[in-house]
């Protein structure tokens, strides 16, 4: 899978309550966040923009960054036919 610069998009963190950098490593297994989030979004309801807006307004990161990083995914999701883009 194309790398999608996950490392510039993170949720945004509230050092009282979120866990430690040591703790989040050591949940590496998991689903990331934000691919759990985008899947959840990819539910035929939203268009490419839509999504965008809510990834920009849930993590950290730029439009620039999302849309970017957003057409990547879609891209390598579509060639191995987990989506289908109308």
């Amino acid at each position: 899978m194309t790398a999608i610069a996950l490392q510039t998009v993170a949720p945004k963190r509230d050092p009282n309550t979120d866990p430690s950098h040591a703790e989040l490593a050591n949940a590496a297994p998991r689903v990331l966040p934000f691919m759990d989030r985008v899947w959840s979004l990819l539910d035929g309801s939203r268009t490419t923009s839509g999504v965008v807006d809510a990834i920009c307004s849930e993590f950290d990161v730029s439009r620039d960054v999302a849309e970017r990083d957003l057409e990547e995914l879609l891209t390598e999701l579509e060639s191995v036919k987990l989506i289908e883009r109308g």
